[in-house]
């Protein structure tokens, strides 16, 4: 009856964590969201408890609790790879080469990383705030890069 009540409950909050994944996609949600998922992965092992039969044991509970974990935590994952596969496609990963120091950048390269790995085009621009300029880095496929500036 332990596996029956967890996997009851599982199923009930993968729905629920999967609506909570999709929410906090939304800009200014996804703050709320990553503390009420705390709550509701809380909430499925009290949930799990909830759907034993009486009388109920705390070892029957726990038991049941850590299969509605194990099933809630694996659909999650699972929404949550899909949901950043569906982001870094359409969106790409130009945000992360974006705000990388063209110094930190130079650095990465003498340490032979190769960054490709955070530009998904081979031409970017990233914003020097200092100087009020925009600088245009073009990676070549042999790793070198290229810096020229740009007046406003």
């Amino acid at each position: 009856m332990t596996g029956k009540a967890g996997l009851k409950a599982g199923l009930i909050g993968a729905a629920i964590i999967l609506v909570m994944t999709l929410l906090s996609q939304i800009p200014g949600v996804g703050c709320i969201c990553c503390g009420l998922t705390w709550l509701v992965y809380a909430g499925i092992g009290v949930l799990a408890g909830f759907f034993l039969t009486p009388p109920r044991a705390a070892g029957t509970g726990a038991g049941a609790g850590a299969i509605a974990g194990l099933v809630s935590g694996a659909a999650g994952g699972i929404v949550w790879i899909i949901v950043m596969a569906v982001t870094v496609a359409l969106g790409g990963t130009g945000d992360v080469a974006s705000v990388i120091d063209p110094q930190t950048m130079r650095q990465l390269i003498e340490l032979g990383i190769d960054p490709e790995m955070f530009v998904s085009a081979h031409k970017r621009w990233v914003k020097s705030p200092p100087h009020k300029r925009q600088t245009v880095v073009c990676y070549r496929p042999n790793g070198a890069a290229e810096k020229t500036r740009r007046a406003q």
